[in-house]
């Protein structure tokens, strides 16, 4: 079961505050081959993200202020993984300057644009997209940090079952990595590693041509005696052949082996 403390947050666009369960720790069960986490309770994703029920700004606990009026992460248990596809972004609450032009963005209803929520409140998944679009309006030089909130709102839609939102996250995520690529924000040493995951993400969301060709380029570039470049040789391998024949079908990593560095 996860591990989670119970926190007041306050909201640094409209400073509601409110109570809610702010995960701490969490035992994985595995991965997927999009290196989406696992976990035998099924809250575990959707607790690390929050929305505010005023304004519905949403953000990982750091992106709130605390009852100390600092970041909420700053006094209490931050939960990572050890091993991550993407650099974590760095949430953090918007600058006093920025308040109001964000409180106007959130006003006008752009951060559920294209979500059916019918009159309820937003969870799991669409608190991460949300999250992703309210990072993006702050932040957008940062298509990494926002590309990491969308593919963790696919994992949590994945983990309820609810695949039209998993798609639409997967393929915000394809177009900020993308983006991330043409900008030149991709280090060298990570240009394998994301070529395999927009074309995991790819495969995942139907796009099989392209990702034959993704997979292709980390098969002609890892290098196989490095264990990560191994790694990423056995899987692209196992994940083209998926793509060949049009195979969309969910599959995980070998628990034996997980991903490099695990």
């Amino acid at each position: 079961m996860s591990k989670h403390v119970n926190r007041t947050l306050t909201c640094p666009a409209c400073l509601l505050q409110w109570s809610a369960d702010v995960r701490a720790d969490a035992p994985r069960s595995g991965w997927d081959s999009d290196f989406g986490p696992r976990f035998a309770d099924g809250v575990a994703l959707a607790q690390g993200v929050h929305t505010c029920p005023g304004c519905r700004y949403s953000a990982p606990p750091e992106g709130f202020l605390g009852d100390d009026a600092h970041p909420a992460s700053a006094d209490g248990p931050r939960w990572t993984e050890r091993w991550q596809p993407l650099k974590p972004v760095r949430v953090l609450p918007p600058d006093p300057e920025e308040v109001p032009v964000l409180r106007r963005w959130l006003r006008r209803g752009e951060a559920l644009g294209g979500l059916e929520l019918d009159g309820g409140e937003p969870y799991g998944g669409e608190r991460w997209l949300i999250a992703a679009r309210c990072h993006e309006f702050l932040h957008d030089s940062d298509p990494l940090g926002v590309a990491d909130l969308c593919l963790r709102g696919a994992w949590c839609a994945r983990a309820e079952d609810r695949r039209p939102l998993e798609r639409r996250c997967l393929e915000a995520a394809i177009e900020h990595l993308d983006t991330a690529v043409a900008m030149d924000l991709v280090d060298e040493d990570e240009q394998v590693r994301i070529a395999y995951l927009v074309a995991e993400l790819c495969r995942r969301v139907g796009d099989y041509p392209r990702a034959v060709d993704l997979f292709d380029e980390v098969l002609t570039g890892a290098d196989p005696d490095d264990d990560e470049g191994a790694f990423y040789l056995a899987m692209a391998g196992r994940q083209q052949s998926l793509a060949m024949v049009q195979s969309d079908v969910d599959t995980t990593l070998d628990p034996a082996v997980g991903p490099p560095g695990e």
